[in-house]
């Protein structure tokens, strides 16, 4: 199903731009937000994207995005908070040490 929607852009968001390349780049965006919001996953990034996962994290370690992700085990989770919080406490220590 597709869905048409109207918006106005600011000329400088336009750029030139012919409607096509447009369109392409909102769906891109719309993409790449729910993946940055944990929308969906890498793996669906890449599916509603047209690439492999592969060249999915490609692109997005392109970009500076990560493509690392939250643990769903509360044990592994808590773990990994443990230890930012003391990589975090020792560089503070090494910043006014």
């Amino acid at each position: 199903m597709a869905h048409t929607v109207q918006i106005t852009l600011d000329d400088t968001l336009v750029q030139e731009r012919e409607t096509p390349e447009l369109q392409e780049i909102m769906r891109q965006g719309l993409i790449l937000l729910d993946y940055l919001s944990s929308r969906i996953s890498v793996g669906r990034f890449a599916e509603l994207m047209g690439m492999t996962p592969l060249q999915a994290g490609d692109w997005l370690h392109r970009r500076g995005i990560a493509t690392l992700r939250r643990f769903t085990d509360g044990d592994l989770e808590a773990q990994c908070e443990d230890n930012y919080r003391e990589l975090a406490s020792a560089l503070r220590g090494g910043i006014s040490g």
